[in-house]
């Protein structure tokens, strides 16, 4: 898993570097998409639904105020890539902490614990940075975005062999 992990980031990474304006174009269009899908569902469920009276009116307002929002979210894109980037910073930085309490918290294979403190560190830093800088979201941004994901994606392919080999030892040594 972790070696398709790393695949999948050294495939996105390598995109984001050749093609960043497309990418960030992509990434605000899917957004403001699955906001109005998402919005127009909550609508449809609310008309549905066997609800009566408040809750069935205050899911109709709900879905029609993200409805609008969808729209004018892919009507103008930078805002979109504006909240785009706050969310990655927010998931890089939450990222981090999970990484960092596995490699402080793990009592099994010891070895990649340091691996796992070096990704933390990493999505920390990435998540801060993001977080404060959120204009930053630029062709420049999203390149730093690929060279972080190919980063990633080579260290977790890495954990994921030596993941691999250690379980097989552990196997072998169990008599499996």
């Amino acid at each position: 898993m972790f070696i398709l992990q790393g695949l999948i980031g050294i495939t996105l990474g390598g995109l984001a570097m050749l093609f960043p304006e497309f990418i960030v174009g992509l990434l605000a269009v899917l957004l403001g998409i699955i906001i109005v899908l998402y919005s127009m569902s909550i609508i449809v469920q609310s008309i549905v639904s066997k609800d009566s009276g408040g809750r069935k009116i205050l899911m109709i307002i709900l879905g029609i105020i993200g409805v609008i929002i969808g729209v004018l979210a892919l009507m103008n894109t930078t805002v979109l890539g504006l909240t785009i980037a706050l969310m990655l910073g927010l998931w890089a930085f939450i990222s981090g902490f999970g990484a960092l309490h596995t490699a402080l918290t793990a009592t099994e294979f010891h070895w990649y614990r340091i691996l796992f403190f070096i990704i933390g560190i990493l999505f920390l830093v990435f998540g801060i940075y993001v977080i404060f800088y959120p204009l930053a979201l630029t062709a420049a941004f999203i390149w730093v975005l690929g060279l972080f994901a190919l980063i990633i994606g080579i260290m977790t392919i890495i954990l994921g062999f030596i993941m691999q080999s250690q379980m097989k030892k552990a196997l072998q040594g169990s008599g499996f």
